[in-house]
């Protein structure tokens, strides 16, 4: 399936490998084996370009087909990977999947470099196929139809690993009689969607564990490597808990303002910034909060602060624009009008408002100009057309 995946732990053996061919004639034998191997992929890539462009095809086609698959929101719905697996705890916009990315490519690099020279005509096959399986902890989109690694390994592994391979099946039958990922419960239910992805990221690690355990690992790695797997499920759990709490304070901050409850809505503000330093949307519906209140100086504060944070929200930049008219700063207002409209140059609340702003600065025409291209784009709208017309009656 993926020839360049393949080549990539047989050529870093390789160059491991190379020093000590010169040595022994176990390093040379290995090194040729490997050399072998990579030149046998090269060949067999060879002859599937020239039969598809004999078909036809070629394999920039076959590549603007995978990248077409990854991007796809109809076809992502198949997506196995950790980070799949993390959003259906309700770990979304986090930096953790990245970090696991990291971590698991470590542990996937260490896996090639571990064990004796003489095991690799063993190891690298089979090591090889626990990549594939693998891959989904590293990238953040892996199709589960990329994911037969695990189907090509068990039937080698069922007569030494008995429970684990019929456990590993069991898990995936289970998988296969939930819902398929295409179908909406899965988007609706977040425990079936966890159940159905578990098999694809458990069992690789079940494979890695081992591989690790039949190599020579001392007592002292075994426990950094227990110490990281903890830390790893604690910052888990910990970033679902923040997380679950960012949602449930945005909703009830929301509802705190649409009964004008400012106060509580400030109490649950607060809370939300701490946890979440930079949501600006937090910091956006703070500043509400305190206009409300008529606290002007912090409303200012947070409103340039959620402004800081995100700069091409154009409806933050916006009701900030709003509050620095409303509170007299017309220049400011204007030029934060004139930012927002770049953003979203065919919003006509923005023309309008930015309209406004240049009849406080005393430029009729350009107000006018504004005003008439927001009727353009949105006729019906009788208040820009009174606005416009009032406009028109003040000129000279």
């Amino acid at each position: 399936m993926f020839p360049f995946l393949l080549l990539v732990p047989a050529a870093a053996a390789l160059i491991r490998s190379g020093p000590r061919s010169s040595r022994n004639k176990a390093s040379l034998k290995e090194s040729r084996w490997l050399l072998k191997f990579i030149i046998t992929c090269v060949a067999v890539s060879g002859l599937l370009v020239l039969a598809s462009t004999i078909s036809g095809r070629s394999w920039v086609d076959f590549f603007h087909k995978i990248t077409a698959q990854f991007t796809s929101p109809t076809i992502a719905g198949n997506n196995v990977s950790l980070a799949r697996g993390l959003w259906s705890i309700g770990i979304h916009d986090s930096p953790l999947p990245t970090l696991f990315s990291v971590v698991s490519l470590a542990v996937l690099a260490t896996m090639f470099v571990r064990g004796k020279p003489r095991d690799v005509f063993t190891t690298l096959p089979r090591r090889s196929l626990i990549l594939v399986a693998a891959t989904g902890w590293v990238v953040h989109s892996w199709l589960n139809y990329y994911s037969i690694g695990v189907f090509l390994l068990l039937p080698a592994l069922a007569s030494q690993q008995r429970i684990g391979t019929a456990t590993a099946i069991a898990a995936m039958a289970f998988s296969f009689t939930l819902p398929e990922f295409t179908d909406p419960i899965l988007s609706t239910n977040p425990i079936i969607l966890t159940l159905k992805l578990a098999p694809y990221i458990l069992i690789p690690a079940w494979l890695v564990m081992l591989e690790f355990r039949s190599a020579t690992v001392s007592i002292r790695a075994r426990r950094w490597a227990l110490a990281i797997c903890a830390f790893c499920v604690l910052i888990t759990l910990g970033e679902a808990w923040r997380q679950r709490t960012i949602r449930t304070l945005t909703t009830t901050g929301l509802e705190s303002l649409g009964r004008r409850d400012y106060g509580r809505a400030l109490q649950q503000y607060d809370q939300l910034t701490m946890i979440s330093p930079r949501n600006a949307w937090a910091y956006n519906r703070k500043a509400v909060a305190y206009v409300n209140q008529r606290d002007y100086p912090n409303a200012k504060a947070n409103f340039e602060r959620a402004v800081q944070l995100d700069p091409d929200d154009a409806q933050i930049r916006q009701n900030f624009a709003r509050f620095l008219f409303m509170t007299g700063n017309i220049d400011q207002a204007a030029k934060e009008f004139e930012d927002t409209h770049r953003l979203v140059p065919f919003d006509t609340s923005v023309l309008s408002d930015l309209a406004r702003a240049r009849l406080k600065q005393g430029r009729k025409r350009d107000a006018t100009a504004l005003l008439t291209r927001a009727l353009e784009l949105n006729p019906a709208d009788s208040t820009i057309s009174g606005l416009l017309s009032q406009t028109q009656q003040d000129q000279p």
